[in-house]
């Protein structure tokens, strides 16, 4: 009797876990899924796929323009430094 009993336990403390366990991960999809919609609604922008798309391409266009200038203003300063002619 005292082993059915230990049993018992054993399956209701397991099954209170996984119950308390999916409580919990059901409450964080909950707050996720409401921030998610909450900042759709803040900032409505509506942009399409084609839209996010060309925004990324500037970006990376921007930064790679802006890497260029760094290591070209790089070899005016060095060309300065040595008194060699930079063009």
């Amino acid at each position: 009797m005292i082993k059915n009993v230990e049993n018992l336990t054993v399956v209701f403390g397991n099954q209170r876990n996984a119950f308390e366990n999916f409580n919990e991960s059901s409450a964080i999809d909950e707050m996720v899924s409401h921030r998610l919609l909450r900042l759709e609604n803040e900032l409505q922008l509506g942009l399409s796929e084609e839209d996010i798309h060309q925004l990324v391409n500037v970006k990376a266009e921007a930064e790679e323009l802006t890497n260029e200038d760094l290591r070209s203003e790089g070899k005016r300063r060095k060309a300065v430094e040595t008194g060699k002619d930079y063009t």
